[in-house]
């Protein structure tokens, strides 16, 4: 295997087990994780002037999923002619079969420290932040996964019938 392989094979096992160690162990051994809050702060606001009582559960986010286009050419063809030899395709599509959960996310009022304000902060509208909970997808999120791994298989059995179709002429 060239070294690209080699090294991209290392980060998938290295972000597994890490993904595995913190679920495991929780914040005991986890790594750290505080990408909301430095998001937040590299976009100007601040975390620390709202209160658990104004996270705002009930409005989540577009589900996102790859088009079915793109699935088949990227996911479903791409992968199969780079990495023939990697199951790599088989997992995203029993991943996205299995899904049945995906990340919460809380709409909180976005606050910059101003000094000029009673209250120390003023309000520049909402965001959303990722929560440590999970939520069940939807019947039609459920439904787009299960499209998204279907143009992915077609996608790959496109590849592997023009290997064998190339293989019958020769």
């Amino acid at each position: 295997m060239g070294i690209f392989t080699n090294s991209v094979i290392r980060e998938i096992g290295r972000n597994v087990g890490k993904g595995i160690s913190n679920d495991l162990f929780g914040d005991w051994h986890a790594t750290p994780v505080k990408a909301s809050i430095n998001n937040s702060l590299k976009q100007g606001w601040d975390l620390n002037y709202v209160t658990p009582e104004e996270y705002n559960i009930e409005e989540q986010p577009f589900y996102k999923y790859a088009s079915l286009i793109s699935s088949f050419f990227l996911y479903g063809v791409f992968f199969t002619i780079i990495f023939p030899l990697i199951a790599f395709v088989w997992v995203i599509i029993i991943y996205l079969m299995l899904k049945k959960t995906t990340n919460l996310y809380a709409k909180v009022p976005m606050r910059r420290k101003d000094g000029r304000t009673k209250v120390g902060y003023r309000e520049t509208g909402s965001a959303y932040v990722k929560l440590k909970s999970k939520r069940n997808l939807t019947s039609e999120e459920l439904k787009n996964n299960k499209l998204t791994a279907l143009m992915i298989l077609l996608g790959h059995l496109f590849v592997i019938g023009l290997v064998f179709y190339g293989n019958s002429i020769s």
